[in-house]
């Protein structure tokens, strides 16, 4: 039986492994050159990171083209950015320079296995075409060895026929992106089409008033010439009309017989012109949709491109791990835009790894549960709605919720009380947290509880949602939740606060307006019931920290049902503006992750308009239980309150500041320890919130500092850092702390709401 993937379709794979590889070694140099010995641990950690998940990207996608002898360079250099993470080794000149070898050694091999992908291109004069290229060095131990699966599935063994050379061209995919990028401008070109014409429309209206106008007053200034011409000349005198005064009248009568003829005239054109622009607009828009449209299945390519690899890795991976299993794949015909396509690959590498490992058990693990002998991992493809879902599912063990939280407990991730008031479906979705692995061995195929959080983070990224269902003894299955395209999206447009915001429709579930005697106080936040089913009722203005609350009397409520996977809530807006297609812009590389917003869109009017990230919001209400006003009452101001925020990143402090002020705080600010403890000299102040990492005094010797002083020893300090180990929580609890909330999960929420309990 072969398993190898039709030549045509593998050839294509490794090309796409070439731009991929490219990257993750551009990544790795980078990296590399920015190490240095001689700074701190702290420093290197991000550095460390990065380079710890190029290679572990790099090493599964070398498995997926069989390119073994990448694949085990990645492994080796993963363990040692594994061992400097973790502390169990120290970064050396040395070492550094060592580094630098093995990965100028590594872009050898990717060199070598893009000369073999060029010389087993088929010739321009047509001819047969010449084997796949294979891995630079092979791995010889798994050339042989039997496969345990059944026939791989159709869409695999069987792709869809060539078409005639005469009939394509080859273009390169980066020149179709900058194509399609210039088409979707057109939508802004639309969008400010449509707002022209609404302004074409409103002065044609305009027009219209003013004839109306001048119709109306024709028969008052017809009667007033009659009776100047009427008058007799006296002079002056009596019942007559000066001379001269009757020339002026008769001169102003002429002009505005004149300007009746041109407003008749400018509403004519006027008219005119708006019929033009709607007959316009509406080729244009047809035009540009069509344009867009063709643009964009040109850059939609079948799953099938990635997952033709996949049999294969799972033959060598259940080979290598004396596992037996039938892997199927269903709906890989299904066309997905292919900047998404690469994206994901990765997160499925991870996932189908995952499932070989954690989930299916051992032979005589099944053996003993009675359970067939052959394992059963199902990757399937599904489209709806304009939407893409794809679930890997296993009929393994299962996740082991209790493992799970203690593995989180291990990593710092959670502490023990928090984890055991978790609920078994929160519990699984901490496998998603860096560092959280059940596994007790780092192995080739998982171990280093990396892999799941790069599913997460790439599929949050790309817009989608990811959930776990699993039940013990019986299986596993993720489900990613997917857009079809990328840049365009239908919004619905929103009011709040006196602004206006984005949302995606397809997180939209359903609008309503209710009187405000439908809300009930449930579990102490405010609910209302639709169908049935009672949901969570928060403010958008107040998640987003905008304005205050609405007074009572202000009329019914406007409520938009958002979800995202399993989780909905209904959010309160102002008004609902309407609703249109929109292109989405990222927000730039100054600020790659803002909590709440996926990006922003220009209005026709040439206004930015910010758009949602429905996700966020429903994590951010997540964490507001204790928080939320209740809808129709005033907030309750904390004005006699002052806190003393410290932080030496202006950016960070203004953030914070911010933050507490919409909250009802009195907040004053230092830009670091020294200058926080100076103020705590000569000012009063009700809590401290302070940074670990500043100049001169960080935070835990600030916390030292507070608590030796006995007028201040009782003074609540809450440290928000970026420092999160379990090593480092327990740093600032000694030092004296109340709190200690790390960024990189920052909730303002969860901050006010840990305000709330201390003060």
């Amino acid at each position: 039986m072969n398993l190898q993937p039709n030549a045509n379709l593998l050839r294509k794979l490794t090309g796409m492994f070439l731009v991929e590889a490219r990257e993750h070694l551009q990544t790795l140099g980078s990296g590399l050159l920015e190490l240095d010995p001689a700074t701190t641990r702290d420093a290197q950690l991000p550095i460390i990171e990065r380079l710890f998940r190029a290679a572990h990207s790099l090493k599964g996608a070398a498995r997926t083209v069989n390119a073994g002898e990448i694949e085990r360079f990645c492994q080796k250099l993963e363990g040692v950015f594994s061992e400097l993470k973790s502390g169990k080794r120290a970064l050396a000149a040395e070492g550094l320079e060592g580094l630098h070898r093995e990965t100028g050694a590594l872009g050898r091999l990717v060199d070598a296995l893009e000369t073999s992908q060029r010389s087993a291109e088929p010739s321009s004069a047509g001819g047969s075409v010449p084997p796949a290229p294979a891995s630079p060095a092979p791995a010889p131990a798994m050339a042989n060895r039997q496969s345990p699966m059944g026939n791989p599935p159709s869409a695999i063994s069987n792709p869809p026929a060539t078409t005639r050379t005469d009939d394509t061209v080859r273009i390169a995919t980066a020149k179709l992106d900058s194509i399609f990028v210039q088409v979707e401008e057109m939508l802004g070109v639309k969008l400010a089409q449509a707002e022209r014409a609404v302004e074409v429309k409103a002065l044609a209206g305009l027009a219209a008033e003013r004839d109306r106008v001048w119709t109306e007053a024709q028969p008052w200034l017809r009667t007033l010439r009659e009776q100047v011409e009427a008058r007799t000349i006296a002079g002056g005198g009596n019942g007559g009309i000066a001379s001269g005064t009757q020339e002026l009248l008769v001169r102003l009568f002429a002009l505005l017989d004149e300007e009746r003829e041109r407003a008749e005239a400018v509403s004519t054109h006027v008219a005119d012109l708006a019929q033009t622009m709607k007959r316009d607009r509406r080729r244009f828009d047809a035009l540009a949709d069509r344009l867009l449209d063709d643009v964009k299945k040109a850059l939609m390519l079948p799953f099938a491109t990635i997952f033709a690899g996949f049999p294969k890795m799972v033959h060598d991976l259940a080979s290598e791990a004396g596992k037996k299993i039938e892997f199927t794949m269903h709906g890989t015909e299904i066309e997905i835009d292919k900047r998404i396509l690469e994206q994901i690959k990765d997160p499925l590498v991870h996932l189908v790894r995952n499932a070989m490992d954690h989930g299916i058990e051992p032979l005589a693990e099944r053996t003993r549960l009675r359970k067939p002998a052959t394992g059963k991992l199902t990757l399937a493809i599904s489209q709806a709605a304009g939407k893409v879902e794809i679930q890997i599912s296993d009929d393994g063990a299962g996740i082991d919720v209790a493992a799970v939280k203690a593995a989180a407990i291990h990593a710092g991730v959670i502490s023990a009380e928090a984890a055991a008031a978790l609920r078994d479906q929160a519990a699984r979705q901490l496998v998603f947290r860096s560092g959280v692995t059940t596994n007790r061995q780092v192995t080739n195929i998982s171990g280093r509880g990396l892999g799941m959080t790069i599913v997460h983070e790439n599929v949050t990224r790309l817009g989608g949602a990811v959930s776990i269902e699993s039940q013990p003894g019986y299986g596993t299955t993720f489900r990613l939740t997917l857009p079809l395209t990328l840049a365009t999206l239908r919004g619905t447009l929103v009011r709040a606060a006196n602004r206006e915001f984005v949302i995606p429709t397809v997180n939209v579930l359903r609008g309503v307006r209710l009187p405000r005697t439908s809300v009930r106080r449930v579990e102490n936040r405010d609910s209302i019931s639709l169908d049935g089913v009672t949901l969570a009722l928060v403010r958008l203005a107040e998640v987003l920290g905008l304005g205050q609350p609405i007074r009572a009397d202000a009329g019914p409520l406007t409520i938009l049902v958002l979800g995202h996977g399993p989780a909905s809530v209904a959010f309160t807006v102002d008004q609902v503006v309407g609703e249109q297609e929109v292109l989405a812009k990222p927000l730039g590389p100054l600020l790659p992750r803002v909590r709440n917003l996926a990006g922003a869109t220009v209005s026709g009017t040439g206004r930015v308009i910010p758009i949602l990230s429905v996700p966020d919001l429903l994590q951010t209400v997540a964490g507001c239980d204790q928080t939320s006003v209740p809808v129709g009452a005033e907030a309750e101001t904390s004005r006699s309150h002052r806190l003393l925020v410290v932080d030496d990143s202006i950016t960070a402090r203004t953030a914070l500041q911010s933050i507490l002020e919409s909250a009802g705080f009195d907040v004053k600010t230092a830009p670091d320890g020294a200058a926080a403890f100076n103020l705590l000299q000569t000012d009063t102040f009700d809590l401290v919130v302070s940074d670990v990492e500043m100049p001169r005094m960080n935070g835990f010797e600030l916390t030292r500092h507070i608590r030796s002083e006995p007028n201040l020893a009782q003074l609540p300090i809450v440290l928000v850092t970026a420092r999160e180990t379990q090593e480092d929580r327990e740093q600032g609890l000694d030092a004296g702390a109340n709190a200690y909330i790390g960024k990189s999960g920052f909730d303002q929420s969860n901050l006010l709401e840990t305000l709330q309990r201390l003060l």
